[in-house]
């Protein structure tokens, strides 16, 4: 990221001259794959999923009301 912000920037940042080229290069030769790795990877819920949370969540919510928990 800091590569490209030094690419992007190069008019306005003439004291990195020596290493915006190096920047570039970077940038070029490595590029990271279109997904990332499965560990960052969100599940998308189902509309049943939602659907069990949304009561689960509801039932919490009436049981700490009753309770006047704040």
């Amino acid at each position: 990221m800091v590569d490209e912000m030094l690419v992007a920037g190069r008019q306005w940042l003439p004291q990195y001259s020596e290493e915006i080229p190096k920047a570039e290069k970077r940038l070029t030769d490595s590029r990271l794959p279109l997904h990332p790795a499965k560990g960052f990877r969100l599940h998308t819920k189902t509309v049943e999923e939602m659907a069990e949370e949304k009561a689960k969540y509801r039932a919490l919510a009436s049981a700490a009301a009753k309770e006047n928990v704040k």
